[in-house]
């Protein structure tokens, strides 16, 4: 860990300009990083419980910030992930652990709830109540995943330790949140809309997305003076 440049900056970002970024650093490269992401992503999720999601992630970011240098990228570059195995795991068992203490007390408050609604024949506030309590746990699964998205782009760049890299990126996005926060609206909404379309275009969408956050890191901590070879 580089004490001295890891500087967490309060940035005015727009997330626009960090999707239109992210096109135009695509421009001869976007099948390339659209097969690394895709198999990045395949890969991740083919193991149980995620044990190699943080690792295909960190490789998928490797290969953003070597772009972002102006250097080429080769498909190869994807398994450099393995070099942060460890805390990548760390870091994806952590924002489970998280979801996990969050959401179970309010799965049991709703179904106290529930219980106590059908009890008293409250008909009417039982789907109202349904509702709320999914959205609630939505909302929540939503923040858990926003405080923590910097965490595996900060192992990569910064070579943190877990603990750190969601310590770090908790403080970050706090200090950035409403710029952070229009862009996961707006990648969010993209990716709706590619779902309208045949769900194919929500896969296509998927590198642009995570390059826009990787945009939006990059301004909150700038490249390090020495980086990592």
């Amino acid at each position: 860990m580089d004490n001295i440049t890891l500087e967490i900056r309060s940035v005015r970002l727009s997330p626009l300009d960090c999707i239109r970024q992210a096109f135009a650093l695509f421009r001869s490269n976007y099948w390339l990083m659209l097969g690394i992401t895709l198999v990045g992503m395949l890969i991740g999720g083919f193991a149980p419980f995620g044990l190699l999601m943080g690792a295909m992630l960190c490789g998928i970011y490797f290969c953003f910030f070597t772009l972002l240098r102006g250097q080429p990228v080769d498909f190869a570059m994807l398994f450099r992930g393995f070099d942060y195995f460890v805390q990548g795991l760390l870091v994806t068992l952590v924002i489970m652990a998280a979801t996990f203490v969050i959401v179970v007390p309010l799965c049991i408050i709703g179904f106290a709830v529930f219980i106590v609604s059908v009890a008293a024949g409250d008909v009417v506030f039982i789907p109202f109540g349904m509702v709320l309590f999914h959205g609630v746990i939505m909302l929540t699964s939503v923040l858990v995943g926003m405080f923590t998205q910097l965490a595996y782009p900060l192992i990569v760049d910064r070579h943190l330790t877990a603990v750190e890299a969601v310590k770090t990126s908790v403080r970050a996005v706090w200090a950035n949140f409403w710029g952070l926060l229009g862009l996961m609206l707006l990648t969010h909404l993209m990716t709706m809309l590619g779902f309208c379309l045949c769900c194919v275009g929500a896969y296509f969408l998927l590198p642009v997305n995570l390059a826009a956050s990787a945009i939006a890191y990059r301004r909150i901590f700038p490249e390090s003076v020495t980086p990592p070879p």
